[in-house]
This record gives C-alpha cells, structure tokens and sequence, in this order.
C-alpha cells in the first residue's frame, strides 16, 4: 500500500485514516494515532477516579462534566491532533469543555437530585382537620381590606389570616409525611420541636372558622412549654373519657426503646398537634434519623418560616368569626365594643 493510500492496518483489522493523516505514511500514522489514545486515557483515567470518591448527585454532575470534556479530548488528540500535541490539547479543550458544561450540568442533574435523597419529607398545615375548624389569633385588629371573597374555603381563609402574622391558637395541627428513598433502610428515631424564641401570649384579637363536627386521626403530641418537646401519645380516650384532639391529654413518648424504619418506596404520615398554653412559641420540627449507620437530624418548618402558636386568650380583646353558616359569608365580629 503506497505512502499516499488513506489505508492502513492495525493487527488484521484495516482503518481508514481521518482527513489530516490521509497524506501520511502508515506508520507514521499508527505512532501517532497510538500517542494520541495514550494522551486520551492519561487524561481520562484521573478525571474518573475523581468522579468516584464524590457523593451520587456530585458524581452525576462531575460525569456529565467529564464526559463532555473527554468527548472533546478524543475528538481533539485521535482525529485532528498531531500525536506530539495530543495531550496538551486535550487537556485545554477538557478545561473549556468543563467550564462550559459546569453552566449546563446543574439543569442536567437537578431532576435526580430528590431521588438521591435517602428521605423525602413534608410537612405543612393538617387540611383533614382544619377544614373541620380553625381558630388564631392575631397581635392587631383584622384589616378590613383585602379580606377573602365570601366563596373562600376554610383553608384558604386561615391561609389569609396565616398572612398577617397569626399563630395558631392553643394547637397546631400539622400533616408530616414521610418516603424512603434509600436502598437501605431509613430508621426515625425521635420527632421533636425546636422552640426558636418565647414571648407573652397573643390576647389581642381571635379570628375563627368554628367547627361543624369532630375529627379523629393517629397523632404525635408536642409539648411546646416542655424545656425539649419530643413526640408523646395523643389520649383521644383517656380514663374512660373521649377527647377532641385539641385537648386531648399528652401520654408517654412514641419513641422510646421503639424506632419506626422506611424502606424505599414506603410512606408513612404523622399528623402533628403541637400545644402550648404558656407562652407565645416560635419553632420547627425536628426528625432524628439513622441513614446507613449515621446519625442525623432534618428540620422542617413553614417554608423557611417558623410554625407560630400562642396559647388560647381567655378573654381576646376582639373576636372575629367567619360565618360559614349564612350568605353571604364573610368575617363577623362578635361582641364588638361599644
């Protein structure tokens, strides 16, 4: 086969050489075909180590950067490359490859970034049991502007007073729910409350939506005047007596000597009543977990905002009902002052 033949064997396996080397004796290209696959996985090799030694998130974004950059490296040192450059190129283009890319992975991997996580967690207020009736209060008289069209829904409504600054009155009702995400499992060893800051209970002005009825569920009670608030029983009957979730007695903890584990794929969901009758509270939950031998602690709260609950005034300065009963409905205050 001449000089100027595009042709040429490696082995018994003939290649056709790319444009640039098409006018280069074989052998030639063969040195310099095999100092650029030399360069290519001196290059490649230290990059993947690298991406080995990462969490499972930050590999996925060190691969997808690495890989481009590789891409761009054999496409440099194999095809367009004289062999005696083939390393140094390939190592700039990685780096511009790499800078480029570092843009572009973060939108790549942020749709896996959830399923890495070994525990999915939400919380938020408890809708089964506050669409049944909800009382707050406020630090200020209601403002009569903006206030919820006479259509609104019991959550809604509380949404709106929520807005103004409003703390749940005596309890909070809270809905957690829980998905293990991990090959391994996930064990929940304590849920508690971190009270954040304590002042005077609110007295100024109690807005309601009063209940048609009771509810039940299987709660976790939080004692909001405790020094360190953990997860007690709920006693809906105690003593032969029924309770309304609101003033249920506490009982002892629920997690003990007992640990509740997720595998992956199971859900489990806590309904919350967390209670003062002491001091106005602010704070956010707390979940004591072991994730692969680890211990750790997840805190939750209101969308970066605190959960806030005062104690129940005995004697509100102004009361504000939402008359749900009657057309149309809106806020009516009760007993207003002469």
């Amino acid at each position: 086969m001449g000089p100027e033949s595009p042709w040429f064997y490696l082995g018994t396996k003939r290649w056709r050489l790319p444009a640039p080397h098409a006018n280069v004796a074989p052998r030639a290209a063969r040195a310099r075909l095999e100092s650029s696959a030399v360069g290519f996985v001196s290059t490649a090799v230290p990059a993947f180590l690298a991406i080995a030694k990462r969490p499972r998130v930050v590999q996925l974004r060190r691969l997808t950067v690495a890989a481009i950059g590789l891409v761009a490296i054999g496409v440099a040192a194999v095809k367009y490359a004289p062999g005696w450059v083939a390393y140094p190129a390939g190592v700039i283009l990685a780096a511009l490859a790499g800078a480029i890319s570092s843009e572009l992975a973060p939108t790549v991997v942020r749709s896996f970034r959830t399923s890495d996580q070994p525990l999915h967690a939400s919380v938020g207020a408890d809708s089964n049991i506050l669409s049944d009736g909800w009382s707050m209060l406020l630090p200020a008289d209601l403002p009569t502007d903006g206030r919820p069209p006479s259509d609104s829904r019991p959550m809604d409504v509380r949404a709106w007073v929520a807005s103004l600054g409003a703390a749940d009155s005596g309890t909070t009702f809270l809905k957690l729910v829980l998905e293990g995400r991990a090959e391994s499992t996930v064990l929940l060893r304590d849920v508690r409350a971190e009270v954040l800051m304590r002042g005077e209970p609110i007295t100024e002005t109690l807005v309601m939506w009063e209940s048609a009825g009771a509810a039940n569920a299987q709660v976790l009670g939080l004692d909001l005047d405790s020094d360190h608030p953990r997860a007690l029983t709920v006693l809906t009957r105690h003593q032969g007596i029924d309770y309304f979730l609101w003033d249920a007695p506490f009982g002892p903890p629920v997690f003990g000597d007992y640990h509740s584990s997720l595998t992956r794929g199971e859900i489990q969901v806590f309904n919350i009543v967390a209670r003062t009758t002491r001091d106005y509270c602010e704070w956010r939950l707390a979940l004591d977990l072991t994730i692969q031998g680890e211990e750790q602690s997840l805190h939750l709260d209101a969308s970066g905002e605190p959960f806030r609950t005062s104690p129940q005034a005995a004697t509100p300065a102004r009361t504000y009902s939402w008359s749900w009963w009657e057309p149309p409905q809106r806020f009516v205050e009760r007993n207003p002052p002469p």
